[in-house]
């Protein structure tokens, strides 16, 4: 999580100062308690203690007015429901302040790059150094152009070889097969082509991928300094109707090759 910032909990702090004046002398004592914590987060030294203690009075807050509100106490000229967005407002934005969000990695517009004329969106999210962008793409790329096709002429054997480590942590041969095999009699045919949608992240440096955690799906056993990028397209199942199904892949540089850890099959 992003480090806190006294600064903008006393700013969000002050904006619902504002919205509780809006019920007049009712709420003064909750507002000068709220504007004591405002004094304190811009005078001392930010500590655990101080924002436990005033959570617990925010909460106390809460959910007292909550019940005011329910009871029939509005803003002047505001209904219930206009009362209550403001409501989720104020106290939304001290939250966010305490439980700041995680920036949005940048995104890359690859329109303009030859190799990226197969993919449907050409744009790609990732963290780390940009310039580590379109190498990960160009050889995962390059995988793919050798991995789908053995996929698709039931080279099962083929395709094992380009798995990687944590796959085959996992997953035995036969598993391996099982699996493509399930997805055939699930959508329809063999799985015969892939049409690549989007790289939908990168790592794009080591510092990167030493923050990569597990909600990105990686296999148990896949180290994180081998994570490189996740792809999504679309597999080609009935090549005479063009229909099949979704899918996915996780890929990892693995002793200089790139290798596929993991894959899925799923109704689009």
């Amino acid at each position: 999580m992003p480090r806190r910032d006294p600064k903008i909990i006393a700013e969000a702090l002050n904006g619902l100062t504002v919205f509780l004046s809006g019920f007049g002398e009712l709420e003064q004592a909750r507002i000068a308690r709220f504007h004591e914590f405002i004094r304190r987060f811009q005078e001392e030294r930010f500590s655990k203690e101080l924002l436990a203690e005033m959570q617990s009075f925010k909460d106390e807050v809460y959910v007292k007015l909550r019940k005011q509100i329910w009871a029939g106490q509005f803003l002047p000229g505001k209904n219930q429901d206009e009362t209550m967005d403001e409501f989720h407002q104020a106290f939304g934005a001290v939250g966010s302040a305490i439980y700041p969000p995680e920036p949005k990695p940048p995104e890359m517009d690859l329109s303009d790059w030859p190799k990226a004329s197969q993919l449907t969106d050409k744009k790609v999210r990732y963290t780390g150094d940009p310039a580590g962008v379109r190498p990960i793409i160009e050889r995962s790329l390059s995988l793919l152009e050798q991995y789908c096709p053995m996929v698709g002429r039931g080279d099962f054997t083929a395709a094992y070889q380009l798995t990687g480590a944590g796959l085959r942590a996992w997953m035995t041969p036969k598993k391996f097969i099982s699996a493509h095999n399930q997805a055939a009699k699930e959508y329809g045919g063999q799985p015969a082509e892939f049409l690549i949608e989007r790289f939908v992240w990168v790592l794009a440096d080591d510092a990167a991928r030493k923050k990569s955690t597990a909600d990105e799906g990686w296999p148990k056993l896949t180290t994180k300094e081998v994570r490189r990028c996740c792809v999504t397209g679309f597999w080609i199942c009935d090549k005479t109707d063009r229909t099949g199904c979704a899918g996915s892949f996780l890929i990892t540089e693995e002793e200089n090759e790139y290798r596929i850890v993991k894959f899925g099959f799923y109704r689009p």
